[in-house]
């Protein structure tokens, strides 16, 4: 269950666009935005048209692309959903790990092979806990090749609680049991 409040939406390598806010560098003041470890990351145009643009489209013609880079974001203590949309064009070839808060969450991704082409969007949804305030997505080069982010939405998640449902599951059984009993 996604709680209404969103943490940040960032338009990766442009400006306010799609309800996204502009992409700067991450500040105490400013409490969402990118990071470099290394070389710096840099801004792109990267594809002129996409499909599907989820709901995105002018944010999904910017980027930003380094060898390792990342987005750090304020948070409370609690869950969160994590999203990373990406687009490549044609004449472009990214390939990279995805680490949250520290954590390898993907292997290799390749947006080309997530999108299925060129000029096609891929979106990654990952959930995560705040850690020590804040929520870390790190991107870094993999296989000489660098990494890239279209747009990076963090929002507050309620996890549903399995025990709590499990519980919910087994009650209901015993009374819809108890009900077929008093019928006999």
């Amino acid at each position: 269950q996604i709680r209404k409040e969103i943490v940040s939406r960032i338009n990766a390598g442009g400006g306010e666009a799609d309800g996204l806010i502009a992409d700067a560098e991450y500040t105490t003041a400013n409490g969402a935005g990118y990071y470099d470890n290394g070389e710096a990351s840099r801004a792109i145009t990267a594809s002129s048209s996409v499909s599907p643009d989820a709901g995105i489209g002018t944010a999904m013609q910017t980027a930003r692309e380094g060898s390792d880079f990342g987005y750090k974001v304020k948070a409370m203590p609690g869950s969160y959903r994590v999203k990373l949309y990406f687009a490549e064009s044609s004449s472009s070839d990214h390939e990279f790990d995805i680490y949250i808060n520290g954590e390898m969450a993907a292997e290799n991704y390749n947006v080309k092979e997530q999108a299925g082409g060129a000029d096609r969007a891929a979106g990654a949804v990952f959930e995560t806990e705040s850690d020590n305030g804040f929520v870390d997505v790190r991107l870094v080069g993999a296989n000489g090749k660098d990494a890239m982010v279209n747009a990076v939405i963090v929002e507050a998640y309620d996890k549903p609680d399995g025990e709590k449902l499990a519980i919910a599951d087994i009650a209901a059984g015993s009374e819809q049991a108890d009900k077929t009993a008093d019928m006999a």
